[in-house]
């Protein structure tokens, strides 16, 4: 592939990385539980959960869609929690069956999941946006007693959306920093080999 070829495909990756950053850097995704009264029943029990998800930007309000959005029932007693993949309604709609834990409901998680490089490796990485009607945190609230806090993921944690975004955009500059630099490189090269044909 040419310098030039390169330069362009950068450039070109630059674009769709900065339109993930920009929707990712929008200002505060949260969740909305459609029905409150749903996250009820017996262990075991199946549910559907519906919910929609919403940011700001520039003061207005703006729905949030994305594959991969999940909820996580956690487990009252301690364990295991159940994860139910969401599938998308209306715009920022989305709703899930998911299965009541063992040990009975505790908590309930949303998130977007999603991958990260280390060491050159993808692993999988988490973003949980914050509910603003979740029962469990206001029944806590109306006790006396802290809220329940989600735990974070094994291997992950809870990534702020603007980390994400500036992640986005630290890969831009570099790539476009290798491209630039092989440019240049590949100029200098072809200007010596035409000096030294003369």
């Amino acid at each position: 592939m040419t310098p030039r070829r390169t330069f362009a495909l950068a450039a070109a990756v630059a674009v769709a990385l900065a339109a993930v950053a920009g929707a990712a850097a929008k200002e505060g995704v949260q969740a909305t539980l459609e029905l409150p009264t749903a996250l009820q029943g017996a262990p075991g029990e199946t549910i559907a959960v519906g919910w929609t998800l919403g940011g700001v930007d520039g003061g207005e309000r703006y729905p949030f869609n994305a594959e991969g959005i999940f909820v996580r029932l956690l487990d009252a007693s301690g364990g295991e929690p159940v994860t139910a993949f969401a599938e998308q309604g209306p715009i920022g709609h989305y709703v899930a069956e998911a299965t009541l834990p063992a040990g009975g409901l505790g908590g309930v998680e949303i998130g977007l999941l999603g991958t990260v490089e280390r060491n050159g490796a993808s692993e999988p990485s988490e973003v949980l946006f914050p509910i603003v009607n979740d029962p469990f945190q206001e029944g806590a609230a109306e006790a006396g007693a802290p809220g329940v806090t989600p735990s974070p993921p094994a291997g992950g944690s809870a990534v702020p959306v603007w980390a994400i975004a500036l992640g986005a955009a630290g890969g831009v500059l570099c790539l476009l920093a290798v491209a630039r630099f092989a440019a240049r490189a590949s100029a200098s090269s072809q200007a010596s080999a035409g000096s030294s044909s003369k």
